[in-house]
């Protein structure tokens, strides 16, 4: 493919590029708690208790209690449920509530403006989210910024796409900048997803992070190849290895 980035980083250099960072656990109330509880998702004897804000397991990890890893289908149970009110900003990640990021002007700036854009290069066998929930293997549920997902919206009227759908990730970082190109970027690599794109608001770049290749016994999941695009260059929009359009880094960021 062929690209007028800046830079091209291939193979172990695009796991290093950034910081590593990971999500940050959502810390849990007695009310939020006792709504977990009493949605009944958990059945009559949820299997763990509230501690220090955290859901736990009475099973010790060391000097400490077990976190308990809440699976994908109970957590889309306690949402259907209503437990979780507008004012909780929260995700599933690896099993634990984790907080969601406030989003600073900047950064719905940038959103926006790629949002429009990709609408505007989108195929009809494709669709554009926004902040929508994605399901990651059995255990978390991020909202990415923008997806491009396989096929009509009308097809997840019931249902959360998941990750087999997603051709194209995107994650605008300013203050979550070490998430996104730590913990997600590991996860999203890990889930195979195609095309991981960041958009960089400190570096003023969008990095675009392709070729997934799953977690060895000595190394984590990871995207071999990382182009990082500038102002002046155009980002390649890739969806299903085929490019559909391009994008100006000047009208994004």
């Amino acid at each position: 493919m062929a690209t007028n980035a800046s830079t091209l980083i291939r193979d172990s250099d695009a796991g290093a590029a950034e910081a590593e960072g990971s999500p940050r656990p959502y810390a849990i109330d007695v009310d939020l708690y006792e709504r977990i509880v009493g949605s009944g998702v958990f059945g009559d004897k949820p299997p763990f208790f509230l501690w220090k804000g955290r859901l736990v397991t009475s099973i010790p990890q060391g000097d400490r209690f077990r976190p308990y890893l809440i699976p994908v289908d109970l957590y889309e149970g306690l949402i259907l449920a209503g437990v979780f009110t507008s004012s909780e900003r929260l995700y599933l990640w690896k099993g634990v509530l984790v907080e969601k990021f406030t989003r600073g002007p900047y950064h719905s700036y940038g959103v926006i403006k790629l949002l429009r854009l990709l609408l505007e290069c989108t195929p009809e066998a494709w669709h554009v989210r926004q902040e929508t929930l994605i399901r990651m293997l059995d255990d978390s549920e991020p909202e990415p910024d923008l997806t491009v997902v396989r096929g009509a919206s009308s097809r997840y009227k019931n249902q959360t796409p998941t990750w087999r759908e997603v051709a194209l990730a995107v994650e605008v970082g300013d203050s979550s900048l070490k998430i996104d190109s730590g913990d997600k970027r590991e996860m999203y690599a890990s889930a195979a997803i195609p095309v991981y794109w960041i958009v960089n608001l400190i570096e003023q770049s969008i990095d675009v992070y392709s070729d997934p290749v799953g977690a060895t016994q000595t190394e984590p999941a990871r995207y071999r190849e990382l182009s990082r695009f500038r102002n002046g260059d155009e980002v390649p929009v890739v969806l299903d290895g085929r490019e559909v359009g391009r994008i100006a880094v000047s009208e994004v960021i």
